[in-house]
This record gives C-alpha cells, structure tokens and sequence, in this order.
C-alpha cells in the first residue's frame, strides 16, 4: 500500500479478505483531513455485503454493500442523536433492523462507524469511536 504525497492525516483501515494469500486483510487508505471530515460528521464504513439505510438524525443514510458514506453534523446544540438503522441482503428481499438508539453527540469531535458482519450472526452490528483532537492555535 502507498500512502500518496502530501497526505498528513489519515485511518488505516484493516478488514478481512479471504482472497489474499500472503495475509487474510485488505487494508485500506481513507482521507481524514479535516477540511474534508469536519468536526461533528460522522463517517461511515459499511464492511459487509448488505445494503444498509436509515435516519442518523435528521438527516438519510443509505450504503451500498462494501462502500462508505458521511453524514452531516446534526445542530450543534443537539446533545443526543437519533439512530435507526436497518438492513437488506438482496432487491427484493425483506428489510431488517440492525439498531434503534441514541448516541451522544459532541460538536467537537468526529466520528468514525463501522458496519461489520460477525460470525454466526445473522444481523451486521455498528461500532463507532470518536475522533476529538484540540483545535490547533495559530501561531503569530
């Protein structure tokens, strides 16, 4: 894997990849600069090979199988944040639920989710940490 020039802030993503020969993952490079993945977003990775939708607040979440997507700072005053996420393997198959919740949010900080499928598990389960980092003063 090359990290190209001139990138200074990102995750190392590692997932499984059977396909692999010399080592079982498939590690991927993913842009966290903050002028792309601002404080309060919320950046999605759905790992496994169902379609995934929802309300993440106000605001529509919908991820292909194996591909990621953002979602916008809620208001900044909002201290709790309304997730209802669902799932369907095929087209025309039902859609099932994988979680309705709330989690905390902070204005100031960043979140990374992952959508991951378990063994012997029928339902993909999310995992999400913050990323907070201090705001970085200007020096004169």
């Amino acid at each position: 894997m090359k990290v190209p020039s001139g990138t200074s802030d990102f995750y190392l993503l590692l997932s499984t990849d059977e396909s692999n020969s010399v080592a079982p993952i498939r590690p991927q490079l993913v842009n966290a600069k903050f002028d792309q993945f601002k404080t309060g977003e919320i950046l999605w990775f759905n790992l496994t090979s169902a379609t995934v939708a929802g309300q993440v607040g106000k605001e529509k979440l919908a991820l292909k199988p194996r591909s990621q997507g953002r979602t916008q700072a809620p208001d900044s005053a909002q201290k709790n944040l309304s997730i209802n996420l669902a799932y369907r393997l095929q087209k025309d198959d039902p859609v099932y639920p994988i979680c309705e919740t709330n989690w905390p949010h902070d204005s100031r900080s960043r979140k990374v989710a992952f959508i991951f499928q378990e063994p012997n598990r029928r339902a993909p389960r999310v995992l999400a940490f913050n990323d907070y980092r201090p705001v970085q003063q200007k020096e004169d």
